[in-house]
């Protein structure tokens, strides 16, 4: 039988495990958009608010729905064709199928 063995040393430069949640919250009384905080696991047992929602409202989109692929977040949302509003430089395009569930996104980077 082998001797029993010390416990492992917590090595520090290896990766943390973490998380991202991303969750609608309130603005204002009238409106949500989207917020991402990282859950980083033990040993570290902390989160940090990513602080994307107020630059997400100034786009003045309606978006409502979100992916992970790989890197970054995609939001997903509508923009009708006959909205005049400053679109941040998204174009849902000219010939947008009116039956889209959605037709501008916006990716943001999360490494």
């Amino acid at each position: 039988m082998d001797p029993p063995r010390p416990p492992a040393t917590p090595n520090p430069s290896a990766p943390v495990s973490s998380v991202l949640i991303c969750a609608w919250v309130p603005p204002d009384e009238e409106n949500l958009v989207p917020e991402l905080w990282r859950l980083y696991a033990s040993p570290e047992d902390r989160i940090t608010c990513l602080s994307i929602g107020q630059t997400v409202f100034e786009l003045n989109q309606d978006f409502q729905g979100v992916v992970k692929v790989d890197d970054r977040l995609v939001l997903l949302g509508w923009k009708p064709d006959n909205d005049e509003s400053d679109d941040g430089g998204m174009d849902s395009g000219d010939d947008a199928d009116p039956d889209a569930l959605w037709n501008i996104y916006f990716e943001i980077p999360v490494n």
